[in-house]
């Protein structure tokens, strides 16, 4: 009896301590699968997104405007990806401006469920963030070990973290591969929109 509780912690410890790193690793996983052309920095914006929010790109309703309004005169929209959950929680979800333009979401219903999103944020203490950038890393090492730039982006995203900032953009080459246009919004926006806008769409 005593051998057999014993190995239900050990088998309870060894779950409860695998549990992140497989999240992590299905993380990366489903990131490739949907970007394969995805760099390191790339997959690291997604994280840092899901755990700070937009608040970095928000100082106001009004200046969010200006920049969603730029990208709306786009004439090609080439991503198809409505909506995507960020990192490796699912706090925030990159909506696809696509879906302003077409009038699915109205514009000003985006503009305020951006400065709404951006007070609901994990924002975890740098020290803690960067062990989780660590694993991140590794995960994708691991899986994509030839990884254009890996270790070139991991350099700047420790330099970022250094000076306490965690924010970083795509890489150029994301950017023109995929031409994506999108804000994010936390969860719980996320769940009120899926019955008021997305249900039918």
């Amino acid at each position: 009896m005593k051998r057999f509780a014993t190995f239900m912690v050990l088998a309870i410890v060894y779950w409860s301590c695998s549990q992140p790193k497989l999240k992590m690793e299905e993380f990366v996983t489903n990131e490739f699968a949907a970007f394969p052309d995805s760099r390191f920095v790339d997959i690291y914006k997604s994280f840092f997104q899901d755990a700070y929010g937009p608040g970095h790109i928000i100082p106001d309703t009004a200046h969010a405007g200006i920049w969603v309004d730029e990208e709306l005169k786009t004439e090609e929209w080439p991503d198809t990806v409505r909506w995507q959950a960020t990192g490796v929680e699912h706090d925030y979800y990159r909506i696809n401006l696509v879906l302003v333009k077409n009038g699915t979401i109205p514009r000003d219903t985006l503009l305020l469920a951006m400065l709404e999103s951006a007070n609901l944020a994990r924002k975890p203490e740098i020290s803690e963030f960067k062990k989780q950038v660590n694993e991140l890393y590794e995960a994708v090492k691991k899986h994509h070990p030839l990884l254009p730039d890996l270790e070139k982006d991991k350099a700047a995203i420790d330099a970022q973290l250094e000076k306490g900032k965690v924010m970083m953009h795509h890489s150029e080459h994301y950017l023109q591969t995929y031409q994506r246009r999108y804000r994010i919004i936390h969860r719980s926006v996320f769940e009120r929109w899926q019955n008021a806008f997305l249900r039918q769409k």
